[in-house]
This record gives structure tokens, sequence and C-alpha cells, in this order.
């Protein structure tokens, strides 16, 4: 199947549509992404990547149902899918249906790592896997022509102090084809690479892309719940001033919820740290939860607190919503 799509979450849906389906012959899924963050599924969003700066500019982030690192895709990034049952399951095999589709277009790609390839030394594919209900899948993404610009600019943590369990993404020298190999297209690639998978597995059908039916499984991946819910357990600390002066505040967060605040204050109110802790324990960590709990108080002074509040955590961690 090859994805008309680039909207991430859609795409992610329908491999998941491919992996759930319970023909296990070996499939081959091709697709390409707008602009957007893919993270592990062990990831804590925070600590891959600027979260702040990708809402600012319009980046999606995604959390995918494999383990592994923070990636980033853009249009110039082939992502290449293998699915099958566990008795046609081949990494090796399927390994060299990429490696060989590379070297029709006169690409010297050599398999290293974990299934991984690289040319001249540098990472131009890496994999990541899942199995399940008797099935397996491997995806793995080619860069092309990728802008390596922004894979540095949004593959950092936010700039805040944070703290947190998971899964760290291991950062490796990477390449894009266009620059170790001449010119070479992103179709092109494509067609290489069905066309070494047919002469690979044998013969294949075409799977239609019916984007009506992933509906349901995309809006799951764009959920902010999916995506922040998941986060390992984290601490995080916020500096910012209001009225009462310099405050640093650290959150403890799981799943998406604030289960703890630590207020530290140079203000000379000695109740107004206990009266915030209260108000934001055990609300959802977004910065219009924030805003609405402290805003209830009768206490202008709490009110203008949360506001600063607030809006230091839309510019630092949150970004502007559209």
């Amino acid at each position: 199947m090859i994805s008309p799509s680039a909207d991430v979450y859609l795409n992610l849906a329908a491999e998941e549509r491919l992996f759930k389906d319970p023909d296990g012959e070996p499939t081959l899924y091709l697709w390409q992404n707008h602009d957007a963050i893919v993270i592990g599924k062990w990831q804590n969003a925070w600590k891959e990547c600027d979260v702040a700066a990708a809402e600012r500019d319009g980046i999606k982030i995604a959390r995918r149902l494999t383990g592994g690192g923070a990636v980033f895709h853009d249009l110039g990034n082939l992502n290449y899918t293998f699915i099958a049952n566990e008795r046609e399951y081949d990494a090796e095999r399927q390994t060299e249906v990429i490696r060989k589709a590379l070297a029709a277009l006169g690409v010297n790609a050599v398999a290293s790592g974990r299934n991984d390839l690289t040319v001249n030394g540098l990472k131009v594919s890496g994999n990541a896997f899942r199995h399940g209900g008797g099935k397996r899948l491997r995806h793995g993404t080619l860069l092309i022509s990728a802008d390596l610009s922004k894979m540095e600019k949004y593959l950092r943590p936010s700039p805040l102090k944070l703290s947190a369990k998971g899964v760290d993404s291991v950062r490796s020298r990477v390449g894009a084809l266009r620059d170790l190999a001449g010119d070479i297209s992103v179709s092109e690639v494509a067609a290489s690479i069905a066309e070494s998978f047919t002469a690979e597995f044998g013969a294949a059908e075409f799977v239609k892309f019916a984007p009506e039916e992933y509906l349901t499984c995309a809006r799951l991946f764009s959920s902010e719940e999916f995506l922040f819910g998941k986060n390992p357990p984290y601490a995080l600390h916020v500096e910012f001033l209001s009225s009462l002066g310099l405050t640093d505040i650290g959150f403890e967060v799981a799943k998406g919820t604030i289960i703890s605040v630590n207020i530290h204050s140079d203000t000379l109110d000695e109740e107004f740290p206990i009266k915030a802790e209260n108000a934001l324990t055990g609300i959802p960590f977004n910065a219009d939860s924030i805003l609405y709990a402290l805003n209830v108080s009768d206490d202008p002074v709490i009110r203008e607190f949360g506001k600063r509040l607030s809006e230091a955590l839309r510019e630092q961690i949150f970004g502007a919503k559209k």
C-alpha cells in the first residue's frame, strides 16, 4: 500500500489497520508525512523535543506504537513498513529489499546495528519493531532530502529544567541520500523499493488506501491524552516573575495529571504557596486547566499569579495555540 496522504496521524492509523488485518501475508506500506516529530512508544515528549517551538511552528507531534527514539519527518523523508505473520516475517530479507532498492539507484548502503542502513558511515535508515497477535511489524525511515536543520531545531528537550523516566533517543550521525549519492528523488526511491519487494517476495496485490476507515484511529493518535498522557512520570520546574516575586514551581506529572506541586517563592505571603499547590494538584497538566484552577480563586493575587504561570507555560512549554 502507498499512502497518498501526508498526515502523520492518518498514516499511523493506516499502518495500525494493516497490522491488525488478519491477512498475514508479507506486506509493504510506503508513506510520507508533512513536518512532524514522531516519538517512540515509551518516550517522554517533553524530554525528546522542544514542544513549544514545534507547536508555534505548526509541527505536529505524534507517538507511534513501536519503541526506539524520536525522529523528524518531512516530505524529503520516505517511511516504509513491513508487516507479516510470525512464520513469514524475515528481517534480513526486509533489509535486503531496501538495500537492493538503493543499490539499483547507485547507492551502496551497508546494514549496521539492528537492521539500520548506513552510507559512507552516515545513518540513512533507522528502524523500530513491534509484535503481537501472531504478527510482526518493522518500520523505518529513509532520509532522502530531509531538512537536517529542522531535525536539530526540534529534536531537543524543552529548555525548562526537566527530569524524567523513560527511553531516551540515541543520537546518531545521519545523512541524506541526495547529499551522499547525487540527485535522487523520493518517488524514485519508492518505486525502486516496490520493485525490490516484488522481486524478493513475489507478485503483490495493491491495497487501496481508505482514509475514511482510519479516521477513528487517527483521532486517537492525535489526541493530547495519547501523546502526553502516555508520558512516563516526570518532574518539571518552571521559573517566572509575578507580583509575588520570582517563583520556581516543580510539577510532578503522571499520565497527563499533576500529582504533586512544590512552590518556591520569595513572597511574604505565607499562605499563598499552600493555596496554589492545593488548587493545582490533581488537575490535567495543560495551560488552560492551570489558568482555570487559579482563576476561580477569590484572591486577586492568586488570579494574577495564575495568569502569569499560564503565560509562562504557553511560552516555554505548550506553545501558542493557533
